[in-house]
């Protein structure tokens, strides 16, 4: 699960977000780029009036592997508050156990309320979270 952590009463609000979740191998999501088996794979968790689009699994290092998802995630009225954004199911093989040091996930290109760019100082108190949980 992919979620949003920062101090609302500072922020004041996100209102749009992209996302990006770096995950080892041996998990997988089946299909590659904004394929649809890749975008069936990403649940929207963000509430009534949110949507998580531009859903892609990309390979960031060229080795031939897909090694992070990315999603941008909106508020179309209020904002996404700290929490849940969304959800990724990926694959692996039976007691594979993953460790969560081997996860990172980064934002980008966060805008308030009125859909400005926060200033860094404040954009920098935004965190990307994420949590591990079997099916």
């Amino acid at each position: 699960m992919v979620s949003l952590d920062y101090p609302l009463q500072i922020v004041g609000g996100v209102s749009a977000i992209f996302l990006k979740l770096n995950y080892p191998a041996p998990l997988v999501i089946p299909g590659t780029g904004t394929e649809a088996t890749v975008r069936q794979r990403v649940t929207n968790l963000a509430g009534t009036g949110s949507s998580v689009s531009s859903i892609a699994d990309r390979d960031t290092n060229t080795n031939g592997v897909d090694d992070q998802l990315q999603a941008a995630a909106r508020k179309t009225q209020g904002s996404l508050d700290p929490g849940a954004v969304f959800r990724a199911r990926f694959d692996c093989a039976a007691g594979t156990n993953v460790s969560l040091t081997a996860f990172s996930c980064q934002q980008e290109q966060a805008t308030d309320l009125s859909g400005s760019p926060f200033l860094a100082e404040l954009a920098s108190q935004i965190k990307c979270v994420f949590a591990l949980t079997a099916p």
